[in-house]
């Protein structure tokens, strides 16, 4: 796993993790350094103290939040790349309403890249007519300096 959480997983949940006691905006930093990110978005107060994720990867519609977030003792969810108009609504209507609950999006590429790399290693393994290589695809996306 890119982001090295393999020993924080919950069970044989392949989705939550208990993380060691870190604040949102310290979690969103590790993730951006981890995953070599340059376009990190937060929902939520930088300084909550966050202990249990849930991670999604990919496209996010609102009803894979509330999925996600129905989860008991959930502090925040990382994902890729929500619906904008739906799905980060229904977070920020969250944290509007004093739940303590954040979410980190990584973007679209960033969160499905790391297993794109680990599907052509698989596909190595057993696919012998043809050449398989992995080439990534990066972030489309950078920040502005304020």
């Amino acid at each position: 796993m890119a982001i090295g959480w393999e020993k924080y997983r919950m069970g044989s949940s392949a989705d939550y993790f208990s993380l060691p006691r870190t604040t949102l905006g310290e979690l969103a930093r590790d993730l951006k350094t981890r995953l070599r990110a340059q376009a990190v978005r937060v929902i939520g107060d930088p300084q909550f103290a966050v202990r249990k994720a849930v991670l999604t990867h990919g496209f996010l519609l609102v009803s894979d939040v509330q999925r996600a977030m129905k989860e008991p003792g959930v502090d925040v969810l990382v994902g890729g790349e929500p619906v904008e108009w739906e799905a980060t609504e229904y977070l920020e209507d969250m944290v509007t309403a004093g739940m303590t609950k954040g979410a980190i999006f990584l973007g679209h590429q960033i969160s499905e890249e790391p297993g794109s790399g680990e599907m052509a290693a698989w596909l190595k393994s057993f696919v012998t007519e043809v050449p398989v290589e992995w080439i990534a695809a990066g972030e489309p996306f950078s920040t502005v300096a304020q």
